[in-house]
């Protein structure tokens, strides 16, 4: 997985040095984004691969269907299926792989006050308690929100990252298993995440019991 993130980042930097071949390599761009814009990063293998006829998948495919597409879900599951329908039998020789992340600026801002203050977090008495029943669970995401209230209350803004990463591992492995009753072994076969996802969905839409 280290290695598939990995050629996907050098995709992305040669696709930007391809674009901007006057632009310096060691200057930081900064490119703004909005909440629920979404990154799509693919390697070459996705876009230059062919048919029997000699024709490349292409950019445009890509664009096209991320136009016509509302969620992640649904973007990629529609690549895939283009992408096999359109290879057919014929053999494909390089990686194919693609990320497609919706941004959502709130979880990483930090705040000018934050970035000044230097001082270490101090342990303070506080506790929460938070009860999730079905129909919040299947319509509402609350993680932006208590990171935002933990932040707050205990002072780590600047670690708003890390604590955004802990909670939404331990609030989606609450979700998957214990409430939505997935088991992980379905992302053991070649195309078991896709499956393994489109099941989720698939279940939190007929979800009427279970709380967190």
């Amino acid at each position: 997985m280290e290695q598939v993130f990995i050629n996907l980042i050098l995709n992305a930097r040669d696709a930007l040095n391809e674009k901007y071949p006057n632009l310096d390599p060691n200057k930081l761009i900064r490119i703004e984004v909005n909440k629920g814009d979404r990154l799509v990063i693919y390697t070459d293998g996705l876009i230059e691969a062919e048919n029997n006829k000699g024709n490349q998948f292409g950019e445009h495919k890509i664009e096209t269907l991320l136009r016509d597409t509302k969620s992640s879900v649904e973007f990629v599951k529609t690549v895939r299926e283009d992408f096999e329908k359109f290879v057919g039998e014929w053999e494909v020789i390089d990686d194919v792989t693609m990320l497609d992340i919706t941004i959502d600026p709130e979880l990483y801002a930090i705040s000018d006050a934050s970035e000044k203050n230097s001082e270490s977090i101090h342990e303070k008495t506080w506790r929460l308690q938070l009860l999730l029943e079905a129909d919040t669970i299947k319509s509402s995401d609350p993680l932006p929100y208590v990171v935002q209230l933990i932040a707050g209350i205990q002072e780590m803004h600047t670690q708003r990252s890390d604590l955004f990463t802990i909670l939404s591992e331990l609030y989606n492995n609450a979700i998957d298993h214990g409430v939505l009753k997935l088991d992980s072994t379905l992302k053991d076969s070649p195309d078991g995440f896709m499956k393994y996802y489109e099941e989720r969905e698939k279940r939190l839409k007929e979800l009427s019991a279970g709380s967190i």
